[in-house]
C-alpha cells in the first residue's frame, strides 16, 4: 500500500475519521486521516429523509464512517465508500466476513446477540 497502512488497519468494517471537503447533490467528498480520499453517498449518510446532503454537510465537518468498501484501477487510485448512519456504527455484525466466523467464540456471539436484545 501507497500508505502507512496494512490489510489489519485498514479494511473494510473499520470505523474512519473523515474531513469533508466538497458536498454535491448526492455524494460527499471526504479526506479521510491517512491521507485517502472517501466518498459518502446520500443513502449511506441520511437516508430516505427529504433533507439535502448540502443542509446537512458543509466542508470543514468532521464525520466518523465505517469502510463500506476499497476499491482501485490499474493507475492506482483508490477511492473508499464509507457508510455513517447510526447503525452502521453499532454494529460490526454485517462486516464479518462469513468465513471467518468460525473463528469467533462463541461467548463473544453470544455477548453481542445479549446487546441487541437489550436495544430491542
Amino acid at each position: 500500500m501507497l500508505i502507512d497502512e496494512s490489510e489489519r488497519t485498514f479494511k473494510r468494517g473499520i470505523i474512519v475519521t473523515a474531513t469533508v471537503v466538497k458536498v454535491l447533490d448526492k455524494i460527499v467528498l471526504c479526506k479521510l486521516d491517512n491521507g485517502l480520499d472517501a466518498v459518502i453517498h446520500r443513502d449511506n449518510l441520511l437516508g430516505n429523509t427529504d433533507v439535502k446532503l448540502i443542509e446537512a454537510m458543509k466542508v470543514g465537518f468532521v464525520i466518523s464512517g465505517r469502510i463500506d468498501e476499497i476499491s482501485y484501477d490499474k493507475e492506482e487510485r483508490f477511492q473508499v465508500s464509507l457508510k455513517c448512519k447510526t447503525k452502521d456504527l453499532e454494529s460490526h455484525a454485517d462486516f464479518i466476513d462469513p468465513s471467518l466466523r468460525s473463528l469467533i467464540p462463541d461467548e463473544d456471539i453470544k455477548n453481542y446477540n445479549l446487546q441487541i436484545e437489550q436495544k430491542s
